[in-house]
């Protein structure tokens, strides 16, 4: 990470499908507002269960990236934990060796289903947090999808474990029901960017230590996440804590 303290750490952003880049327009965005960029890649092309070898060129190109763009990114490793011994294997490489500082689910296996603790238990012992997926589609989730309930449902089998429930769990009602009580359970800001409103009852609902800021780019326009943030009703130490501060002590930083 730079050597120049940053304003920003923005915990979910993602690799181009496709390219495998970071995106020009996100690099300029990150280092005009002194961002840390939490990176994860979701593969080439997006499966809804994806085997080893997607995952493990997924992590290869982020590699590839954090070295090209060392004061910017921070990587989070990408890994299904319906194969077991591959995403341990991938844990190793990656976060133990190769200097990323969080893991990333996205679809597969629902986190209420105990296949996933074998994963999680090494999480564990890396010391590192998870940015978890989660959405509630009232269409029906994808195969694998979890919901805010499934956060919790894994939360609560591993109180050491901090978790990141991505994108305010899609239905952000519903989402921060699911985890009020959860210590162990961040919310992220990302999601859909006609949420007025949403910032200011998820930090009174869960408190100002407990959301981070996150934008899903390249997704979804880093100026605009950026925005529904700084544009919230909530104080200055607030969102402070959202921007920055909650996170840094997540990933352990001083």
């Amino acid at each position: 990470m730079s050597q120049i303290a940053p304003e920003v750490v923005d915990c979910h952003v993602h690799l181009t499908p496709g390219g495998q880049v970071l995106e020009p327009r996100l690099i300029s965005a990150a280092q005009r507002h002194r961002a840390v960029l939490c990176c994860s890649s979701l593969g080439a092309r997006w499966t809804y269960d994806p085997p080893p070898k997607h995952f493990v060129d997924a992590n290869d190109a982020l590699l590839r990236e954090m070295a090209a763009h060392p004061d910017l990114l921070m990587g989070f490793c990408y890994v299904n934990p319906r194969y077991v011994e591959a995403s341990l294997d991938e844990l190793d490489r990656c976060v133990r060796d190769g200097g990323m500082c969080g893991v990333k689910f996205w679809v597969g296996v629902p986190y209420s289903d105990p296949a996933v603790d074998p994963v999680v238990e090494r999480i564990r012992e890396l010391g590192v947090p998870i940015l978890a997926h989660a959405w509630h589609k009232a269409t029906g989730n994808l195969p694998g999808e979890s919901r805010p309930e499934d956060v919790a449902a894994l939360a609560r089998r591993f109180p050491e474990v901090p978790i990141v429930m991505a994108h305010l769990g899609g239905d952000w009602e519903r989402g921060v029901k699911a985890v009020r009580g959860l210590e162990n359970v961040f919310v992220d800001t990302g999601g859909s960017l006609v949420e007025a409103g949403s910032v200011e009852a998820v930090v009174a609902a869960v408190g100002e230590d407990r959301v981070v800021f996150g934008s899903d780019s390249p997704g979804v326009d880093w100026y605009v996440a950026l925005g529904k943030v700084l544009g919230a009703r909530i104080g200055r130490e607030a969102k402070e804590k959202v921007l920055l501060r909650n996170m840094m002590r997540l990933l352990g930083l001083p």
